[in-house]
């Protein structure tokens, strides 16, 4: 009788073993790249493709409409086939998921930068379907508001993005609304510049003539010629080679010249809003394309009259 129920207690404290283990198992789950994720795991808080601070530019965007959940986040999700289209938006937090289909239709080259900086080339291509996927990931950014920017590098090809997660204790915010705090230039304190010695140069005379050295000068900077005319079209040109055409008035011009001189001065935002008018595609009030300064390489204006 002992016996018995001495292996009745072993059995049972197995149980309680097994059943902790998995019970951590499951606690400490956490997704891969490639699964299926219908909604956000602990921690972490979604947003829909549509949400209205993530913008869309460079490219015509369609929207592709379902009404499984299993297929799409909350009723379907925006894409483009052009190269160079972009997707962007701003938050306040630590890390952050992208959530999209998995499928042959999809670019097998997308880019995402954060704050500036290419962070990853990822690929949405597969044979085999997996909608509602998570495509990317970063998990270790500082405590702050970052800049995400998704850009498709493959003409022909899907980039989607149906929704995204972050902190859920972050938020979405504007885009041009965040400054990074720009990294302070160290103050280098010049060591004394030493006169030089006036020459003295002997002669018969009981007063020694004092030739001093001539003094050095200073060449005048050139001052930027001002654009004159009403209008212009303004060349982009980013340090990856793409060149991006924007038609301003030179209020518009004179404006994003003043920002560029204030931010390679060390002040200003990080980014650059241009509105892009009557280009609008789609059911968007207002199209806007935003400029990161440390990816310009260089920018020309070439002034017209419109009268």
């Amino acid at each position: 009788m002992k016996s018995w129920k001495s292996g009745v207690g072993i059995c049972f404290l197995v149980v309680i073993i097994l059943l902790s283990f998995i019970s951590h198992q499951s606690s400490t789950y956490a997704a891969s790249i490639g699964d299926k994720l219908l909604t956000p795991e602990d921690g972490w808080t979604r947003y829909d493709d549509s949400f209205s601070k993530i913008k869309r530019s460079n490219g015509t965007f369609g929207y592709t409409p379902s009404e499984d959940p299993a297929n799409a986040y909350k009723g379907g999700y925006y894409y483009s086939t052009n190269k160079g289209a972009t997707i962007s938006f701003a938050f306040v937090g630590t890390k952050v998921r992208l959530i999209a289909p998995i499928y042959k239709v999809q670019s097998n080259d997308i880019q995402v930068s954060i704050d500036g900086q290419v962070v990853k080339n990822y690929s949405a291509y597969s044979a085999n379907v997996t909608m509602l996927a998570l495509v990317f990931e970063e998990m270790n950014l500082q405590e702050g508001v970052h800049i995400v920017s998704v850009v498709n590098n493959q003409d022909g090809k899907e980039l989607e993005i149906d929704a995204i997660d972050i902190d859920d204790t972050g938020e979405m915010v504007d885009i041009d609304q965040p400054t990074p705090t720009p990294v302070p230039t160290p103050t280098v304190t010049p060591e004394p510049t030493t006169e030089p010695t006036p020459t003295v140069t002997p002669t018969p005379t009981p007063t020694p003539t004092i030739t001093p050295s001539p003094s050095q000068t200073a060449t005048p900077t050139p001052t930027p010629e001002q654009p004159t005319g009403d209008r212009a079209i303004l060349v982009v040109t980013m340090n990856t080679g793409l060149e991006k055409e924007f038609d301003l008035s030179m209020e518009e011009v004179n404006s994003f010249i003043t920002w560029y001189e204030n931010k390679q001065a060390g002040t200003g935002k990080a980014s650059y809003a241009i509105d892009k008018h009557d280009n609008n595609k789609g059911p968007f009030t207002s199209r806007k394309e935003y400029v990161i300064f440390d990816k310009i390489l260089t920018f020309s204006v070439d002034e017209y009259s419109a009268k």
